[in-house]
């Protein structure tokens, strides 16, 4: 449609607003290639974008900080799946806990 008025760009990030502002930015990493929209940048101007390519970072499995990282959301997950059924629970039934019982517990596995 352009024919001599073409212009490729690269946007880094979803945070990259030097071009387009910044809900086109969001719009854009939301659709998939080869998909064409309408966006406007700071200056209210409507561009014709078209979705040629998409670059993703890829991890390497074996690197420490993923290591580490995946452990912890692990953790973080089964933390808060519990805290919600305990929530259920709590809001469902009067629980009592026994003080002494959950000491012995604690000492037991000293």
């Amino acid at each position: 449609m352009a024919r001599s008025n073409k212009q490729y760009l690269s946007i880094s990030s979803i945070n990259d607003n030097d071009k387009f502002e910044t809900n086109s930015v969001k719009m854009l990493y939301s659709l998939p290639i080869n998909s064409f929209t309408l966006v406007n940048d700071k200056e209210n101007r409507i561009y014709l974008v078209k979705l040629v390519s998409s670059k993703r970072n890829r991890f390497n499995e074996t690197d420490e900080n993923y290591i580490s990282f995946i452990k912890n959301q692990n953790t973080n997950t089964r933390k808060s799946i519990i805290q919600s059924y305990d929530q259920l629970l709590n809001t469902k039934y009067q629980v009592q806990l026994n003080q002494k019982t959950i000491d012995r517990v604690k000492n037991y596995f000293k």
